[in-house]
């Protein structure tokens, strides 16, 4: 009797064993994971806010994100107007000063959720505020919105998901009406949509 409760204990300590080390096992797994997707998250966002658009797409499972800095590019060039093209360089400046922090991940399987904080410029609210509240126009008021754009006060600090999904061992961005609407500071809810 005594020989076959050591053996039923040593099976005990050897299938608390087992599982012990199976879940180390797996917590690893999904916390490398998580790192992994949080990489790739961060690779995006640098690849972005520095105007590489074509490296940003190489992280982007769906929506490709348009080449605003070419379009800001083409415009300024076309422009003979000194003032019309500092509004529209503080405006691609404004637009690509994105901050942003990861504050929480979830990983299962090839699906990652990363809660992320962001604060940008709301450069669509502050359009529209300026002009309807500056509805007559004098001469000075290209001068007058650079000088609004330099002082904004629209600036936005938010938290939302952005989904990242494992295809082909690599993880990829899935690009969400927010966070389109924070990577263009708020034109694409404002004006696109």
């Amino acid at each position: 009797m005594l020989s076959s409760k050591k053996t039923f204990f040593k099976w005990c300590v050897i299938l608390l064993i087992v599982i012990i080390l199976s879940s180390s096992i797996i917590l690893y797994l999904l916390f490398d994971q998580s790192s992994k997707s949080r990489d790739v998250f961060n690779s995006f966002m640098n690849a972005y806010v520095s105007r590489d658009i074509e490296d940003a797409n190489s992280y982007v499972l769906n929506t490709k994100l348009p080449d605003i800095p070419s379009s800001f590019s083409r415009v300024i060039n076309l422009q003979d107007d000194e003032m019309k093209s500092k509004i529209l360089s503080s405006i691609e400046e404004l637009m690509f000063s994105i901050e942003y922090e990861v504050l929480y991940s979830k990983t299962l399987f090839n699906t990652s959720t990363l809660t992320v904080k962001f604060t940008y410029y709301d450069i669509a609210k502050h359009i529209v505020n300026f002009f309807k509240n500056n509805l007559y126009h004098s001469e000075n008021s290209y001068a007058e919105f650079l000088n609004s754009l330099r002082s904004t006060k629209y600036v936005i600090s938010t938290n939302i998901e952005v989904e990242l999904s494992k295809i082909n061992n690599e993880w990829h961005v899935a690009i969400s009406d927010k966070l389109l609407n924070i990577l263009t500071a708020g034109i694409y809810k404002n004006f696109i949509i």
